[in-house]
């Protein structure tokens, strides 16, 4: 995998998204702490994207598309594959 903003950041969604499926199976505390692990990965998101020196909002675009993509696929799997 090239060392590249997009590499680091499809890494670190894998693993915020981890610690949520994990968390969320804890009715207690489990919805804070996934609301903390996503919010700090923004956080160091957006750090990272002043560090580079680019536009933030070409960077943000490029990571909602990706987000969408995955939500529609999840969605067209759950829909027509668990009926």
């Amino acid at each position: 995998m090239p060392d590249t903003f997009f590499a680091w950041f499809l890494v670190t969604e894998l693993h915020v998204w981890m610690i949520m499926i994990r968390y969320m199976a804890d009715e207690k505390d489990g919805k804070a702490i996934r609301n903390y692990a996503v919010a700090a990965m923004w956080q160091d998101t957006q750090a990272r994207i002043e560090n580079l020196g680019v536009s933030s909002i070409v960077i943000v675009l490029l990571i909602y598309y990706h987000i969408y993509i995955y939500i529609y696929i999840y969605i067209y799997i759950w829909v027509f594959h668990f009926k």
